[in-house]
């Protein structure tokens, strides 16, 4: 960032800052606390992107969390300009105030023997406040002038020992960061915390070395922080440069910077290294795709798929490319075999549905859309367009029809009347002659007509709502099992009443 860019940020924070010690008329709707925070906030960016920023660290200190920090701003000012009269007079009020409160709650003749933990609600846990603790034995006096020491760290840095600087953001030594920023809120946070003190997002464990920046580069991904993400990637590459999956996504996140060249060098050199890897062509591909390569994509796509031919993700990227490059016959190949080996995905659903519907082939559109509508989230654009299309190939009953008992007994009655005709004709429309099995028979027309209808028009209709649950067979995927099995029992009884089995009587009725 330039100098003058950084010189506006840090106006930002005195503006706000200001406004929070009501030196400024407050913006409609914002309180002090508010105000406070934002100042805080912005301070605290300043002070990391220029460290020597006098200015930011006399104001952070007007607005810090804690004593603990206002004493690390001051010091800092020290340890900048040690005649600075300001940090002196603020130091030199700090250390009477600590006396005042020490005199009010302390025995007499205690003492400290050793330095206190910070507060826990600082950012700066790895400081001790050694100042604080100090000033009972050796206040500063406002004109003191001896240059203070920048106070390390009890541990050092975390990953490899060394004493560094309080006021160190990334190791001299070994140059992994001491401080990053917090993927939900942008808090700068000490690397050894597990959680972020302003927003409380979990942060993973620094002991576990690239693996905790690796799954930072994900938190950072998942935020849309790309540039972030990059940073973590690379420091964990500097801890371990062969862990798995570490190359591949660090050429996804350099394609989601737009800087593409990078991106496919990065994934053909990690191809070189593990060309039996499948999901590191998916990524070439996708990177190759981004850039309008389509040719190039589509081949390394299949090379993914042949060294993976069950990965439905590779038959699904390649199925969506031919479909987007208006082939919807080769798309229709990849999808189906997409479907094939991941059945709940409602996405490659979607997808097929599109490629039929691109061919004009009308009932396998149908099919393919309503197990997209069935998989896909309705908050999903993709389910809206699909749903809206969907509507409009085969638009859906009322619900009322679709839940009452008229619409059903309409539809049931239709197979059960002409098996209930052809009984009476077969009798001789005499219901006194019909036999034990001609009733058998049409209590079986009765189950199959009720199946049929449940299992394909109707499959939430009362009477199977009563006795599964209130989605009926909507949900089922063995509903052409169970349809078929409804027009097999039907056409049995319908067998029945027409083959002599003594249901009638042997002369004419007439």
């Amino acid at each position: 960032m330039e100098h003058s860019d950084i010189h506006k940020v840090l106006q930002q924070g005195i503006a706000a800052a200001k406004a929070a010690h009501g030196k400024q008329p407050l913006p409609p709707g914002a309180s002090k606390d508010a105000l406070q925070k934002r100042a805080r906030q912005i301070l605290r960016h300043v002070t990391e992107l220029e460290p020597t920023n006098i200015q930011a660290w006399l104001w952070l200190s007007t607005v810090a969390e804690d004593n603990n920090e206002r004493y690390f701003c001051l010091e800092t000012v020290l340890v900048l300009d040690p005649d600075n009269r300001v940090a002196l007079t603020g130091l030199d009020h700090l250390h009477r105030q600590a006396q005042v409160t020490d005199d009010d709650i302390l025995p007499e003749g205690f003492a400290f023997d050793t330095p206190q933990e910070s507060h826990p609600s600082s950012r700066y846990k790895r400081i001790k406040p050694t100042a604080a603790t100090s000033a009972q034995t050796s206040p500063r006096s406002p004109v003191q002038t001896s240059r203070p020491q920048p106070q390390k760290s009890t541990g050092g840095c975390p990953f490899c020992g060394q004493p560094v600087s309080k006021i160190d953001t990334i190791c001299p030594h070994c140059h992994l960061p001491l401080v990053v920023d917090c993927p939900e809120c942008n808090t700068r946070i000490d690397v050894e915390w597990d959680s972020c003190p302003e927003c409380h997002h979990p942060q993973g464990d620094y002991r576990q070395g690239a693996a905790y920046f690796t799954d930072l580069a994900n938190d950072y991904r998942q935020h849309h922080r790309a540039k972030n993400a990059v940073e973590a990637l690379r420091w964990a590459e500097s801890i371990d440069p062969e862990q798995p999956g570490l190359h591949q996504r660090l050429g996804e996140v350099m394609a989601d910077l737009g800087r593409t060249d990078e991106a496919v060098t990065i994934l053909r050199e990690a191809i070189e290294r593990e060309p039996e890897e499948s999901g590191l062509y998916l990524s070439l591909g996708h990177v190759l795709r981004q850039a309008r390569h389509f040719t190039k994509a589509a081949t390394t796509y299949v090379e993914a798929i042949s060294r993976s031919p069950k990965s439905a993700e590779a038959h699904f990227a390649l199925g969506d490319l031919y479909l987007e490059r208006g082939k919807p016959k080769e798309a229709t190949r990849y999808l189906a075999k997409a479907v094939r080996l991941a059945p709940q995905d409602g996405l490659a659903w979607a997808r097929l549905g599109l490629a039929y519907d691109e061919l004009q082939q009308l009932q396998p559109t149908i099919n393919a859309y309503q197990q997209a509508v069935r998989l896909l989230s309705p908050e999903l654009v993709e389910w809206k367009r699909v749903r809206q299309r969907l509507n409009v190939l085969s638009p859906d009953l009322p619900e009322g029809l679709v839940r009452g008992w008229p619409e059903f007994l309409r539809q049931a009655a239709g197979p059960i009347l002409v098996c209930l005709l052809a009984l009476l004709l077969d009798s001789g429309l005499r219901p006194w002659w019909i036999d034990w099995s001609g009733w058998l028979a049409l209590l079986l027309a009765m189950c199959g007509a009720f199946l049929w209808v449940s299992a394909t028009s109707l499959p939430q209709n009362p009477l199977v709502c009563l006795i599964t649950n209130q989605q009926g067979f909507e949900a089922l995927r063995a509903r052409p099992v169970i349809a078929a099995a409804g027009i097999f029992f039907w056409l049995a009884a319908l067998s029945i009443i027409l083959l002599p089995i003594h249901q009638s009587l042997p002369e004419t009725p007439f």
